[in-house]
């Protein structure tokens, strides 16, 4: 990374310690300057970049992705049994199977869920699951769902 010395000069400046672990997963960057792709994995149409994996987690509570999905793409959605999931828009207009979601939405899927989502605009959606909720509580888990909370 570059900054300014004292004197105003452009400079090579070093952000963390040698040795540091310190690391932000949400933190993007443009491709063209680290060589890397934008997205951790295309699912359907969308670009799916990883915010918070299991690993970053004690006991894997949780994941979090965010995802790009173009206007007019989709991604099924394919839950396994005993994961709950919810979809939070935060731009753009969408629907889970033919309910509507905005970014006034949350859609939360529920133990073995099949649709698919379809972007009627250009989305950035943020995707948490848990797996196995009903460690949890056993009414995450109720028969396959969805419901769309304003």
């Amino acid at each position: 990374m570059q900054g300014r010395d004292a004197a105003g000069q452009i400079v090579s400046v070093q952000i963390s310690p040698d040795g540091s672990g310190a690391r932000n997963p949400a933190f993007g960057v443009t491709p063209g300057q680290t060589g890397q792709p934008l997205a951790d994995e295309i699912i359907g149409d969308a670009e799916r970049r990883v915010v918070l994996a299991a690993a970053d987690t004690a006991d894997s509570r949780i994941t979090i992705d965010r995802w790009n999905v173009p206007a007019g793409g989709k991604v099924d959605l394919d839950l396994a049994q005993g994961v709950l999931c919810w979809i939070e828009l935060q731009s753009g207009e969408g629907r889970v199977d033919a309910r509507l979601l905005d970014r006034h939405s949350l859609a939360m899927l529920s133990d073995g869920f099949k649709g698919h989502f379809r972007a009627d605009a250009d989305c950035e959606l943020l995707v948490s699951t848990v797996p196995d909720a009903g460690r949890f509580d056993r009414a995450a888990t109720a028969p396959s769902a969805i419901r769309v909370l304003d």
